[in-house]
């Protein structure tokens, strides 16, 4: 593997120079062992942001639709300082 030395953000730009220098897409995958779905992903990214957009990204979705509101939370808390209840009996009331 050619990317031992380096970080995963200068193999990236390795990649994407050779792939710019007429190396195939099949090949890349095949030498950098990754997928060739991944690649296309790199190259999508650094045409549109640049060497920037090959850093890696959080997986932490965006946003939690679940996500408790601040009021809920501070019922919650108030209510375990109250009566000091735990979380079965939180989840009853």
């Amino acid at each position: 593997m050619p990317w031992k030395e380096d970080g995963p953000m200068q193999q990236r730009v390795e990649l994407i120079r050779q792939w710019q220098e007429g190396e195939s897409i099949a090949a890349l995958a095949e030498l950098y062992g990754v997928a060739r779905k991944t690649i296309y992903k790199w190259i999508d990214r650094h045409t549109q942001h640049g060497v920037a957009g090959l850093q890696d990204r959080s997986r932490a979705p965006h946003n939690s639709p679940h996500q408790l509101s601040q009021e809920t939370i501070a019922r919650i808390l108030e209510a375990r300082q109250k009566w000091g209840w735990g979380p079965r009996k939180l989840l009853v009331k």
